[in-house]
């Protein structure tokens, strides 16, 4: 499994090593202008961005090629996600690029979820 991350303030990184896999680095790939993965898997975990997808994310998705047989999104967020969910799989569907699962994490109730299951 690979998992392109973008993290602004670790949480994503953070989300990104729960889930496992290779962990590749989208601002590292825009960097190398590489747009095309191949994988099992490929999983996508981002922030969100002022209630959306940052900006060069949302290039990053409308450039990139995944070739997979499962893909996912997860956006990471505080206090609201906005329409994030939305405009990802708007992108991905205008594209015709299947995306077997999209969602959005609180991160601040993903933290104390998996806190607290590590106290107990």
């Amino acid at each position: 499994m690979t998992i392109l991350y973008f993290t602004a303030t670790g949480n994503s990184l953070y989300v990104a090593k729960r889930l496992g896999g290779k962990l590749i680095s989208i601002p590292q790939m825009i960097k190398e202008n590489k747009y095309e993965f191949s994988d099992e898997r490929i999983g996508i975990v981002f922030p969100v961005f002022h209630v959306n997808i940052p900006p060069y994310i949302r290039d990053f998705l409308e450039r990139s090629i995944f070739n997979c047989k499962y893909l996912f999104v997860i956006a990471t967020y505080g206090e609201y996600a906005g329409s994030t969910a939305d405009e990802v799989k708007k992108i991905l569907d205008k594209r015709s690029i299947p995306a077997n699962y999209i969602n959005n994490i609180q991160i601040v109730k993903y933290m104390k979820n998996s806190i607290e299951t590590s106290l107990n």
